[in-house]
């Protein structure tokens, strides 16, 4: 069923501190899908023999190539706020995708998991970056769909399992708007520190219940190659507002002060989920 509300009174408490509006804004750096392109069950059906690289390839391909429902390409703000060390309270608003990352067209779509590494080529090939956990949380907040998480149990890592997945979130997801700020279907990979605690590690949290806890804290066991159906990436425009004036992420994480809008584990020593070195700080 979906939810469109908490029904819990500290978690609408919760939802004063995250809203989100519909921007109309079309993410038009990304190039129009090609009528000439696959549908998500052809191009999951390519993926049943192939494992790890090969697999990723054929995703990073038809994302690069503009291969996403159309749906995906019009952006919520989402707006948060906290008080800083400074003692003033600020605020950030962020445009993110209403849904996670897929490939396909509207008719024929599958939410599609992929390691970080795929994640972060995309997102720096049109101007995007992953959430945090402060933001994962903000997101889900603001969401005004909140659907209570599937999880399933068997070939975790199967393509057929994604597809499988995806379909139930879509059955969930009956006669609701496609763009609407949807949440509580996916654990989010994320950018986080603990990413240099070891090397080559995927970053995970979240997939919310309806109550506001998530199902996934915060987790670096994974290597970075390992990808199973829960994983879901939800792109963030990497240009953000912070009390009305421009900044780009990097330049809000890193920030003695400000950091606290989008990170509560101090500012961030990586701005990058596939834990490369922190990018430009330039918008």
């Amino acid at each position: 069923m979906v939810r469109t509300i908490f029904g819990l009174s500290a978690m609408a408490a919760l939802s004063a501190c995250a809203s989100a509006r519909s921007t109309g804004t079309v993410a038009a750096a990304i190039p129009a899908r090609e009528r000439t392109a696959r549908g998500a069950t052809a191009v999951v059906a390519s993926l049943d023999s192939l494992v790890r690289e090969p697999r990723e390839a054929v995703i990073q391909r038809e994302l690069l190539a503009g291969n996403i429902p159309s749906f995906l390409r019009t952006l919520h703000t989402v707006r948060d706020s906290a008080t800083a060390s400074d003692g003033r309270l600020h605020v950030i608003e962020y445009d993110v995708m209403p849904d996670y990352l897929a490939i396909g067209d509207d008719a024929d779509f599958v939410r599609m998991p992929m390691t970080p590494h795929t994640a972060q080529v995309f997102a720096d090939a049109y101007g995007y970056v992953l959430p945090t956990r402060r933001m994962v949380n903000a997101i889900w907040r603001a969401a005004t769909v909140q659907l209570e998480p599937q999880p399933l149990t068997e070939a975790r890592e199967a393509s057929g399992t994604f597809l499988q997945h995806h379909r139930r979130i879509e059955a969930q997801l009956a006669g609701a708007s496609r763009r609407a700020l949807v949440a509580g279907i996916k654990k989010d990979v994320v950018v986080s520190n603990r990413l240099l605690e070891r090397a080559n590690r995927v970053a995970i949290y979240g997939w919310h219940h309806q109550n506001g806890e998530p199902i996934q804290p915060l987790y670096v066991g994974h290597v970075d190659w390992y990808v199973d159906y829960s994983h879901g990436v939800r792109l963030v425009k990497r240009t953000m507002r912070v009390d009305g004036t421009p900044m780009s992420f990097e330049q809000v994480a890193i920030h003695p002060v400000l950091h606290v809008l989008v990170s509560d584990e101090g500012p961030l020593v990586t701005t990058r989920a596939d834990a490369g070195p922190p990018a430009s700080g330039s918008p």
